[in-house]
Parts: structure tokens; C-alpha cells; sequence
């Protein structure tokens, strides 16, 4: 191999490149700031250096030179710089955050009570530390307690239970257990009855209804003294009451029935029968709690009229009474026009034979009335669906013509706008029920 030929080859070849190079790279400087022309003197006497050196390894020559050419490059481009300097800061600013993030551990304790003979304190569970094995304990109940037994304690005093069979049926029956949890037994197996009104021979003819406050109010007739009376419970069992003589004039007060108003205040509807051609249908319209202060109104005084009442308040908050004719042994209906009832329409509902006894009125979901009456001639049950608000046209359907039925009725109307009467069997002595299926009861469920 003639190395020296070759060499001599290479550096001539490397010289014509860097030749061209310094050609170029001097022409650029020509034009560029006198920082740019030192740079290319520099560079130009190190490519001198370079060329005139005698290295074994031309390639390896080469590439450095362009190394170092494009690393000046880079340091001249003036963008490229600023950009590396600022991802250069970023980096260190996320360090310093990442450094200072805490770490958030979490851990879960499961505490198991074993033992109670310590009794309640106001002492709670602190980690860190063992805590099974506890022997006291916190009550979320004064009236729970307990220490190697649980005391369930009642108005009287503690019920103790120490067994199983204590809670089935020992110590206190009002308690059950399973496997699970232990309860008080819900089931209500006695009742307490309240004496109101102590007077001799009071308490027919009753009227029940609820006040806002969910406390009873009663209408009734008091036969030793001929008046109607009216009851404000005040509280749940009628214990605490207030009891007002509403109507005192002559004999009246017999088949009342009572609703509430918007006010609260008791509206009554109720027979004055002293002397049979004047007997009469009463309203009166209470304007305080206890009806000690009221407004009384004749609403038909037609001879013989107002037995067997039955009221109700219409969505104008005016009374629509339903009642018995006995003059005529016909159904009639009032609907009042104003609050006290002293102007009415009065409609005589049903003269076919003899009816309208035990009536029993409540409104339907067009506002027109339902009555259920007793038909006295054929010892049936009738109903009565009126289709307008005084009920001068109605549709009339005897519901039940089995043996001699229909005393003693009462009426409610279903969710589905469909009437519910419940009533008395004569002939077999019997409670009997009724289920509308449409609105004049032509079809039902008997």
C-alpha cells in the first residue's frame, strides 16, 4: 500500500473542502456585525491549523470540523437559545413544586366492642393503638344503658332484659330479637278511652272531624236538655277540651254533621224538630276554634224537613247538604251560595216513593255531589250522581236490592273519582260494602 500517496490524496481533498468552507463562511462574514467577522477569522486560522496537521484518521478529521461548525451555528441562532434557556427554568421550577407536594396516606380501623362492664363513658377510640377488646362505651340514648346487660328504660322506669326469652316474652313483651338487631315491638294491643262529656244523656247523633293541629272535633246532640253541642279537643285524647252549647233554641241538634272550613272553624248542619210542622233544616257556621262565637242560619223551613243530614264543603267553601223530606218522604239537596248559607238553591233530588233516609254526601272530582240514601219503600240502597252543582240533573241507581238493605249508609269517594258505601244488611244482619266502578255506580263490586 503506498501510504504516503493516499495521505497526500485525503489532505488534498480535505483542503479543497475546506476551502470551499472558508470560501463560503468568509463571504458570509462580509455581511454580518464585526462579532460575526472575528468568529470567522478565528474559525479560518484553526481550519489553517487543521489542514496543514498530519492526522492518520482524515474521516474522523472531517467530522469534527463539522461538529464544531454546527455547534457554533446553534449558539449564533439567537431564538433557539431563548427557547432552551426558558424549558431549561420551567424544569427547575416543577422540580421545586414536586419536591414540596405532601403525600396522603389514609388507613382504615376497625374497632370491635367485647366487653360492656365498664358502663358508658364519654371516652371515644384514639389511634394509634389496639382497640379491640373495649369495655366502655358511648350512648346515643339517655334512655338506653348498659353494662354487663342491655336496660331499655320507659316512662316508669327500666325494663330489664338479660336473656333471649326475656325479650320473646319474659320481663317485657314489647320487645323482639333476631339475629341481627333488637327492637321494640310496634304492635299497639290497648287503646284509652276518654269520657268528654259527662252530662246525662249527651252524645247522640255525632259528627267527627280533624282539625290542623290533628286533634278532634265533634258535633252532637244532647237529648236531656235538647240543645246541639259542639266538643274542641285539645289535645290528642280528648282529655283537655272545650265544650260550647251552640244551638239552644227549643229542641234542636238531633242528625248533625259537621266539616271544617278553610278558617279551621266547624261548619254543622243539624235538625230543629220542636213541633212537627215547624221542624226545619239548621246551619250553623262557626267562627271561632271552639264555636263559642258562631253565625246560625234556617236554610229550609219548610214543614218537616232536615232528618238525616249530610255535609259537605264544595271547592268554593260553601256548605252542600243532602237530607230527608219527611213531609214528602223525599231526598232533597242544598248547595249555599255564600258562607253562612242565608242564600241557597234547594233541589228536591228523588220523590219516587218513599226515600232518602240515612243519607251520606261527599263532592266528586267534577265538584258535583254524591249522595247514598235508603230507599224506605223497597228497602233498598240508592246512589245519586249529580252531573250539575245543584243537582237538578243527576243520573239515580239503586245499588243493592237484595232482601232489605241499605240503613245506615256512608259514602267516600276513590282515588279513581268512584264512590265506596259501606251500609246495614236488615235481613241477615250484616255489614255490607260497595265498590263503584263508574260514576253513577251502575256497575260495582258488592
Amino acid at each position: 500500500m503506498n501510504y504516503g500517496r493516499n495521505k497526500k490524496i485525503a489532505m488534498d481533498g480535505i483542503r479543497e473542502r475546506g476551502a470551499r468552507i472558508y470560501s463560503r463562511k468568509s463571504f458570509d462574514c462580509q455581511n454580518k456585525s464585526s462579532e460575526s467577522r472575528a468568529f470567522g477569522k478565528k474559525l479560518n486560522i484553526f481550519r489553517a491549523k487543521l489542514f496543514s496537521a498530519n492526522y492518520p484518521n482524515l474521516r474522523l478529521l472531517d467530522l469534527k470540523i463539522r461538529l464544531r461548525i454546527r455547534i457554533r451555528r446553534f449558539i449564533r441562532n439567537n431564538w433557539l437559545r431563548k427557547a432552551t434557556i426558558v424549558f431549561i427554568i420551567l424544569i427547575l421550577i416543577s422540580s421545586i413544586f414536586t419536591q414540596n407536594t405532601p403525600i396522603i396516606q389514609s388507613a382504615t380501623y376497625t374497632f370491635v366492642q367485647t366487653d360492656w362492664t365498664v358502663g358508658q363513658t364519654a371516652n371515644t377510640a384514639a389511634h394509634p393503638g389496639d382497640q379491640t377488646g373495649w369495655d366502655e362505651y358511648s350512648a346515643n340514648d339517655a334512655d338506653i344503658s348498659a353494662t354487663t346487660e342491655v336496660t331499655i328504660n320507659s316512662t316508669a322506669g327500666s325494663d330489664t332484659q338479660t336473656t333471649t326469652a326475656d325479650f320473646s316474652a319474659g320481663t317485657v313483651s314489647q320487645t323482639a330479637v333476631d339475629s341481627n338487631s333488637v327492637a321494640l315491638d310496634t304492635t299497639i294491643d290497648s287503646w284509652e278511652n276518654t269520657l268528654v262529656d259527662s252530662s246525662s244523656y249527651s252524645g247522640r247523633d255525632t259528627s267527627t272531624a280533624l282539625g290542623s293541629d290533628g286533634f278532634a272535633r265533634i258535633s252532637y246532640w244532647s237529648a236531656n236538655s235538647n240543645d246541639l253541642k259542639f266538643v274542641q279537643c285539645t289535645n290528642a285524647n280528648c282529655s283537655s277540651k272545650n265544650i260550647t252549647t251552640v244551638d239552644s233554641a227549643d229542641n234542636v241538634g238531633q242528625y248533625t254533621s259537621l266539616a271544617l272550613g278553610s278558617d279551621g272553624f266547624a261548619r254543622i248542619s243539624y235538625y230543629y224538630s220542636s213541633g212537627y210542622k215547624v221542624a226545619h233544616l239548621k246551619f250553623a257556621r262557626c267562627t271561632s276554634a271552639d264555636c263559642s262565637t258562631r253565625n246560625i242560619t234556617n236554610v229550609d223551613m219548610t214543614s218537616g224537613v232536615g232528618q238525616y243530614t249530610s255535609l259537605a264543603l264544595g271547592s268554593d267553601g260553601y256548605a252542600r247538604i243532602s237530607y230527608y223530606d219527611s213531609s214528602n218522604a223525599n231526598l232533597k239537596f242544598a248547595r249555599c251560595t255564600n258562607t253562612n248559607c242565608s242564600s241557597k238553591n234547594i233541589t228536591t233530588v228523588d220523590s219516587t216513593g218513599s226515600v232518602g233516609q240515612y243519607t251520606s254526601l261527599d263532592i266528586g272530582s267534577d265538584g258535583f255531589a254524591r249522595i247514598s240514601y235508603y230507599d224506605v219503600g223497597n228497602t233498598n240502597l240508592k246512589f245519586v250522581q249529580c252531573t250539575n252543582a245543584d243537582c237538578s240533573t243527576r243520573n239515580i241507581t239503586t245499588v243493592d236490592s237484595t232482601n232489605s238493605v241499605g240503613q245506615y249508609t256512608s259514602l267516600d269517594i276513590g282515588s279513581d273519582g268512584f264512590a265506596r258505601i259501606s251500609y246495614y244488611d236488615v235481613g241477615n244482619t250484616n255489614l255490607k260494602f260497595v265498590q263503584c266502578t263508574n260514576a253513577d255506580c251502575s256497575t260495582r263490586n258488592i
